[in-house]
């Protein structure tokens, strides 16, 4: 697998944690009195929870803890993937930055000083598992050495239960066989399923990824708002003929960003997929193939 593919990865799976719809099951990695006495903090609630091993907490005002498992087929793949996962989203994470003692291999560290976010974070390795626990401030006092010894305590509980998160190789509910090979061609494919909701696909050779993701509807505003967004900073496609209010957008200016989005809600749920076409950035062309992927998903929903 490529670099560029592995950091797509990477991304990929914080866009599926943070699309996470709000699930009244408790995270089957920590639960809140855990969180509470780990991080010396009162009241602690479940924010988003998924059987994939996906969750994230309140833990005060202003103040996120995300947990994820993060599972690749083996483990020279869990290895790059741990690499580049170190290299890229810990990169920033500079001051107190050291070995954690958890796992195969492990980092922690805090952001640096006059960061816009403030984090802590650890970050390990356990066979075909990379295991994150990252606190997230975006107001008040920024976390310190002493977050760090609760973000451990945490981070080797989840390592502990990593074999609870439901994620799976071979199969996708949400896309076919065929769809991937006109997407991507013949070429190698690794295709994962993480609980019901989300659904990962990487090919080689050319880096492309496919990422389906399921999750509640945000409010008729938030999606009117993202739209609007999407149409002011990126090229986009109107697809109301595939569905009512289905939009896709493209050559957005984030750096690095090569994917075409599609957002397309039914009932109560969205649905967003994120595809990156082998060995370059995604074109107006590029929604043909997609367009089957887009009914075969909505279908189902």
């Amino acid at each position: 697998m490529g670099a560029r593919t592995r950091s797509a990865l990477a991304a990929a799976w914080l866009a599926a944690a943070g699309s996470v719809a709000v699930a009244a099951d408790p995270c089957v990695l920590l639960d809140t009195a855990e969180v509470s006495r780990s991080l010396g903090v009162g009241q602690v609630r479940v924010l988003s929870a998924d059987p994939a091993g996906l969750c994230s907490f309140g833990v005060g005002p202003g103040r996120t803890l995300m947990v994820q498992v993060q599972r690749r087929p083996d483990n020279a793949a869990a290895a790059a993937f741990y690499e580049t996962f170190e290299q890229s989203v810990f990169a920033k994470l500079t001051r107190a930055r050291g070995e954690a003692g958890l796992g195969s291999r492990s980092v922690e560290g805090l952001s640096s000083e006059g960061a816009r976010m403030n984090e802590a974070a650890v970050l390990a390795l356990e066979g075909t598992d990379t295991i994150s626990v990252r606190l997230m401030a975006a107001m008040g006092v920024a976390p310190g050495p002493k977050a760090l010894e609760g973000l451990r305590n945490l981070a080797a509980l989840a390592i502990e239960r990593r074999a609870r998160a439901r994620q799976s190789f071979g199969r996708c509910d949400w896309v076919t066989p065929g769809h991937l090979d006109a997407l991507f061609g013949k070429g190698t494919r690794t295709v994962q399923a993480m609980g019901t909701s989300t659904c990962i696909v990487s090919s080689q050779p050319g880096d492309g990824v496919l990422v389906i993701r399921t999750g509640g509807a945000p409010n008729p505003r938030s999606v009117a708002a993202l739209r609007e967004r999407a149409n002011r900073s990126c090229r986009s496609l109107d697809l109301g003929t595939l569905h009512p209010g289905a939009y896709a957008s493209y050559a957005c200016p984030a750096p690095g960003n090569k994917a075409m989005r599609v957002a397309a809600v039914s009932g109560e749920t969205q649905l967003t997929i994120d595809y990156v076409p082998g060995g370059r950035a995604a074109l107006e062309a590029d929604i043909e193939p997609l367009k089957p992927v887009i009914r075969y998903a909505l279908d189902r929903l």
